[in-house]
């Protein structure tokens, strides 16, 4: 089973759930959500997966974020956020980019009404060290409060568990 933790501006706890039951992620790994604020309390835990589906601003969280990230296996980041690509420049973990971005690794094509296309733009390496090439990901989404990039974020951690 994988630890997966997710760090988000705020925790949509019940729209969150509800997301990772219907996709049976529950089943592959352990949820952790987190903040900028309670970074310190995980510092010594070792995530397999670490999502980031918002801007980090807050300057003393740095020091336990470097500390995550580099201790992680695989980092999927919200990089329509520019500020986000400098925090993960020097880790060694995979680093999966999403968002509207075109040079994302995965990028939202389309997003209309209930229906998303993502489009994996270079090859990713699961967490079984599979090797999943370019494609094009159709989905059925209901986000709730939580949004379009949280979602994407759970669709790329569902291709690669």
């Amino acid at each position: 089973m994988y630890l997966v933790g997710i760090i988000e501006k705020t925790c949509n706890t019940i729209d969150t759930s509800r997301i990772l039951e219907e996709k049976d992620i529950y089943k592959k790994c352990t949820i952790t959500k987190m903040n900028q604020d309670n970074l310190s309390n995980f510092k010594n835990v070792k995530f397999d997966v670490l999502i980031i589906n918002y801007k980090i601003d807050n300057e003393k969280c740095f020091k336990y974020l470097n500390i995550l990230l580099n201790s992680a296996k695989i980092i999927i980041l919200n990089i329509d956020y520019k500020e986000n690509i400098k925090i993960v420049e020097n880790v060694k973990a995979q680093v999966i980019t999403y968002g509207f971005n075109k040079k994302s690794t995965v990028t939202i094509t389309s997003c209309e009404e209930n229906n998303i296309i993502l489009e994996l733009q270079r090859e990713i390496i699961s967490l079984n060290n599979f090797k999943l090439k370019t494609m094009e990901i159709k989905k059925s989404y209901e986000t709730g409060r939580n949004g379009v990039h949280f979602y994407t974020s759970i669709c790329i951690l569902e291709i690669i568990i």
